[in-house]
């Protein structure tokens, strides 16, 4: 019999009343037993009557079309959605951290002194469904671009490692996100931005731009400004010790030397949004023949 058939619900009436009238034909049966007796017949005709009311909603409702979907086989199996792959990703080999030179259509315009780079993190190419962090470091030569980058392999975000001009301006590199974006599976939000004292002022400007960025953190003795509704740090020299404020918001964390770099980046990277796997969606297909059985159901 099918789960939503009037065969069956005719047949859950007929037991629901030979139920009860058994119960109270029974009533004044079986002795001492009798309490025993009439408490399991009236639980039992109760528990028929919800049954069967219950067979009735769910033939005029379709909440489960077959006793498949009852039992939770529909057929039909949530999967992750597609993520798109970025046009760099043919580019990485292997589960390591992998960096490559990164020349966007807009690059000219941004007017860097190089080329910058892209680091991928370990494990890009074996997760295909996940979008990336991302940390951007602004950097005064190429002796520290090479530093960031070293720091930027250990960390679980992808790293864009670019060397400014003093022609290099926070509008010219408004369209930084969507060209990354074009080439790398990364977050649309929760950007950090690492900026040494000298490309502070730069770093600043692209996180009072709002998304993606979200965070900043500066190398060197000079104090960042305050960005309204973003994290921002300073890592100055020193023997490292345990974070400090500024009072004005402002984490303030110490490191000498090549340390530093690494103190950074590691800030960044958890002042960033987390990787993020793709929607889960149920197949198009599994949905028609869901409620294809539905309609068959109900004859």
């Amino acid at each position: 019999m099918r789960l939503t058939g009037a065969p069956l619900i005719l047949v859950a009436v007929l037991v629901t009343a030979v139920a009860g009238a058994a119960t109270v034909v029974l009533w004044s049966r079986f002795g001492r037993w009798r309490l025993l007796s009439r408490t399991a017949g009236v639980l039992l005709t109760e528990t028929l009557v919800v049954l069967t009311a219950g067979l009735v909603v769910n033939r005029a409702d379709l909440f489960y079309p077959s006793w498949a979907a009852l039992e939770g086989r529909t057929g039909t199996t949530a999967v992750a959605a597609p993520r798109r792959a970025g046009r760099l990703d043919g580019l990485v080999r292997g589960t390591a951290a992998v960096t490559v030179p990164w020349r966007p259509a807009d690059i000219a315009s941004w007017r860097l002194a190089g080329t910058p780079r892209v680091v991928f993190p370990a494990g890009y190419r074996r997760r295909s469904s996940v979008a990336y962090p991302t940390v951007a470091s602004l950097v005064d030569s190429q002796t520290q671009a090479a530093a960031a980058v070293r720091v930027a392999r250990r960390v679980a975000a992808v790293g864009v490692v670019a060397v400014p001009t003093a022609g290099t301006t926070a509008a010219a590199l408004a369209t930084l996100p969507t060209d990354l974006a074009a080439d790398v599976r990364v977050n649309a939000r929760g950007w950090a931005v690492l900026t040494t004292s000298r490309q502070a002022a730069l770093g600043g400007r692209l996180v009072r731009s709002g998304p993606p960025y979200g965070a900043l953190v500066v190398i060197g003795a000079a104090t960042p400004q305050r960005q309204a509704g973003a994290d921002v740090a300073v890592v100055r020299p020193g023997r490292p010790h345990r974070a400090a404020s500024t009072g004005h918001g402002i984490a303030v964390l110490t490191a000498s030397g090549a340390s530093a770099w690494a103190v950074a980046e590691n800030w960044a990277a958890v002042h960033t949004g987390p990787p993020l796997s793709a929607p889960l969606e149920l197949p198009p297909a599994g949905g028609a023949v869901l409620a294809g059985a539905g309609k068959a159901g109900r004859r």
